[in-house]
């Protein structure tokens, strides 16, 4: 085995890159180096091309088994390379998992520590900024399971990026006469933009409402003040889906690996 693909959907010029996924490549890449192998990554619109990268793969043979990221329910990737033939391994949410290689990662405790930190901080009303994509809907899931079982006032909110974004859900939000006294983003990105808007507002962080932003990058240790975050595990994933296909493509069997525990980092936000 030579080449392990990867390919990102992104459906438009200027998508954030994810720490998420910078960090898987530069984890899988030091697992393959170390067998003489490279990562072959590719950046399409949509899912249909997607599926015709696969497709041509597996017709050169140009990879040798891929990774699977951003995984749907009943993700129709899964049955295409099983009836190409290609080997892969999945980095998917312990819901998710099925009878095929896969790193778990346990977003339902991340959730858990997550709002445990804002409750044992006096929180009893939060809201969580939720993202496009379906991982995000499971962790709005996971929010709203915690909000029910912890007795807190718990709110998902979806930003429309037509009508303003995260600085438009975030004022939408700050307006209500009853706002909460802590915002939790689905990502980096939009809660840096949300903290800009909430000073923009002439309000303090975290005196009058506390940020947290679900993975942990440079942007919120350089933001001012800084945000708390969950903690960024993703080259260690990286390096766990590596190790996953290695053993797949060299026993046949499905391999089942778990992603450590994340971690709140907590900074100036909260």
């Amino acid at each position: 085995m030579k080449d392990i693909g990867l390919v990102l959907v992104q459906p438009t010029p200027q998508v954030a890159h994810e720490p998420l996924i910078s960090g898987v490549e530069h984890g899988l890449e030091e697992i393959l180096i170390k067998s003489d192998m490279r990562l072959v990554t590719r950046v399409v619109r949509d899912s249909a091309a997607e599926l015709a990268v696969y497709r041509s793969w597996n017709t050169s043979k140009a990879v040798d088994a891929v990774v699977l990221v951003r995984l749907t329910r009943g993700d129709r990737r899964i049955a295409f390379l099983e009836k190409l033939g290609v080997p892969f391994a999945a980095i998917a949410d312990e819901s998710q998992l099925g009878d095929f290689s896969a790193v778990a990662i346990d977003y339902a405790g991340m959730m858990h520590a997550l709002v445990a930190h804002l409750t044992d901080r006096g929180h009893t009303k939060i809201v969580f900024v939720s993202g496009a994509e379906e991982l995000s809907s499971i962790r709005a899931a996971a929010f709203l399971a915690e909000a029910r079982a912890g007795g807190f006032d718990g709110h998902v909110r979806k930003p429309d990026p037509a009508a303003g974004g995260s600085d438009a859900v975030t004022r939408e939000i700050l307006a209500d006469d009853d706002p909460p006294t802590a915002i939790v983003y689905d990502d980096d990105l939009s809660a840096a933009a949300g903290l800009v808007t909430i000073q923009a507002l002439g309000l303090s962080v975290p005196g009058d409402v506390a940020v947290v932003a679900w993975n942990d990058s440079v942007r919120c240790q350089s933001a001012k003040p800084s945000i708390t975050a969950m903690s960024n595990e993703a080259h260690t994933v990286g390096m766990l889906v590596g190790q996953s296909l290695l053993e797949t493509v060299a026993t046949g069997e499905a391999t089942l690996l778990h992603a450590p525990n994340s971690f709140i980092v907590e900074r100036e936000s909260t």
